[in-house]
Order: C-alpha cells, then sequence, then structure tokens
C-alpha cells in the first residue's frame, strides 16, 4: 500500500461522488419538464382569452388595525431617529419606550393642570411669605419643607376648585 493507493482511492471516491451528484440532477431536470409540460396542457393561451371574459377583480379595501399603527409608528420612529446624533437617538428611545408614554400621558391630564399650578404658586408663596413673618416675628425656625407642603395644598385647592367650576358651568348648560 503506497501512496498510488491513495489516491487512487479518493479519486474513486470523487468520482462517485460526481456521478451521484448528475444523476441527481437528470431526475430533477426530468420532473421539471414532466410539470412544465402539464402546465402548458392545462394553460389557457393569451389568445384564447377574451379580455371581457375575465373575472372582475374586486376591490380590497385595507382595513387599519392596531398592528398597522403601530408598525407605521416604529418605521416614522426608526426614520426620524436616523437624522439624530447620537446622544439625541438614545434619549428618544428612552423617552418613546411604551412605559414612559403611558405615566406621561397620565401626567399630563392630571399633573399639568393650570389651575393646579397656579394655585399651587400662589398658596406657596404666600405661605411661605407669611410663614417668614412668623418665623421672624416670634424666634422660630424657618422650616423649608413647608414650601413643598404649601405648593401641594395649592394645586389640590386649585384642581378642586377647577372641578367645582367645571361641575357647576355643566349643570347650568343642562
Amino acid at each position: 500500500r503506497g501512496l498510488g493507493d491513495v489516491y487512487k482511492r479518493q479519486h474513486l471516491e470523487a468520482l462517485k461522488q460526481k456521478a451521484e451528484h448528475d444523476s441527481e440532477k437528470h431526475k430533477k431536470s426530468e420532473h421539471i419538464d414532466s410539470i412544465k409540460k402539464s402546465v402548458e396542457t392545462h394553460a389557457i393561451s393569451g389568445k384564447e382569452l377574451n379580455p371581457t371574459e375575465t373575472a372582475p377583480t374586486e376591490r380590497q379595501d385595507g382595513y387599519i388595525n392596531r398592528e398597522l399603527k403601530d408598525m407605521a409608528y416604529r418605521r416614522t420612529m426608526n426614520s426620524t431617529r436616523r437624522n439624530l446624533s447620537a446622544p439625541s437617538r438614545l434619549v428618544s428611545k428612552l423617552i418613546h419606550q411604551p412605559v414612559v408614554e403611558k405615566v406621561s400621558e397620565v401626567a399630563s391630564a392630571s399633573v399639568a393642570r393650570p389651575s393646579g399650578i397656579i394655585g399651587g404658586g400662589l398658596c406657596a408663596v404666600t405661605g411661605s411669605f407669611l410663614l417668614l413673618w412668623l418665623t421672624k416675628k416670634y424666634g422660630y425656625e424657618y422650616n423649608y419643607l413647608m414650601f413643598i407642603i404649601f405648593l401641594a395644598a395649592g394645586f389640590v385647592f386649585g384642581v378642586i376648585i377647577e372641578l367645582v367650576l367645571y361641575v357647576t358651568v355643566t349643570r347650568r348648560r343642562k
């Protein structure tokens, strides 16, 4: 057994694999030919088909559903983000997370009420001024937490006034 026997054996195996591959190709081409013949026998030529005989195509209305809206939203966001710088893109990805958007929508409907902000600001300024005057007059120490408490109380007071006005105005209209 020499090196020549090894080469002969490898050459014979390669020829055998090539023969198997060629036979598979031949089988596939025969199968394709039979499919072509079947299609030709069943097909109607364009000359035989009259344009008036064609079935009318029905118009398919595309319904806009939640999935389609989400897909359009994602495409818009991606195309917009391509024009942003890297830090802006990162902030955009953070801000437009579904959880952050839901919290923002809820907060914008309740937290940023103009009546609450005005009421909170007026109450905080007035209350802080009165507290500062009282602490100076009687010698107490000024508590900085009271500003936040006045702000929160004024916010609630402003929202309550807005709610009362809304209820009275809607009752008058009815």
